[in-house]
């Protein structure tokens, strides 16, 4: 019996996993779908022809040194960046994280902040970490508050 349930737990976790790989992979290239029509729609160009057979994200694939305009216009986000533009995107998130702190005198916690910016919030604590080193932002226990909210606070 006790065999039996070990086999039939098994037999249920493969599944499982099996069918998170699955839904994984459609995401990920309905993902890929999305950002090609994005750029078509922003360059004007049609979808680039692939191979048959090819995943939906080697058919978005377009080199964005192909369309400098676009590039120029942030169309290519989503896309590896050179050093100058990491820390240009990195300034951009962070004024992003500042505004949102700001917008919340009550005070947001790391999980509501990663929630409304569209991030994981994990991802956030370095900025808010950088953004308090600054003196623009403070922290009461888990939550993060614009300085002159700070003060009131305590």
């Amino acid at each position: 019996m006790r065999s039996d349930t070990r086999s039939a737990l098994a037999r249920h976790r493969s599944m499982r996993r099996a069918f998170a790989r699955a839904m994984r992979q459609a995401l990920h290239d309905h993902r890929a779908a999305v950002i090609g029509s994005l750029k078509a729609a922003f360059t004007g160009d049609v979808a680039p022809s692939a191979p048959p057979g090819a995943s939906a994200r080697e058919r978005a694939a377009v080199d964005p040194r192909e369309h400098p305009a676009a590039a120029r216009d942030g169309v290519w986000e989503l896309w590896p960046e050179s050093a100058g533009d990491a820390d240009a995107t990195a300034q951009r998130l962070q004024a992003r994280v500042l505004r949102v702190i700001e917008n919340h005198p009550e005070g947001v916690c790391a999980l509501d902040l990663g929630n409304e910016l569209g991030v994981d919030w994990r991802g956030v604590l370095g900025i808010t970490r950088t953004l308090m080193d600054a003196g623009k932002v403070e922290q009461v226990e888990h939550e993060f508050y614009p300085v002159e909210q700070a003060g009131r606070r305590w």
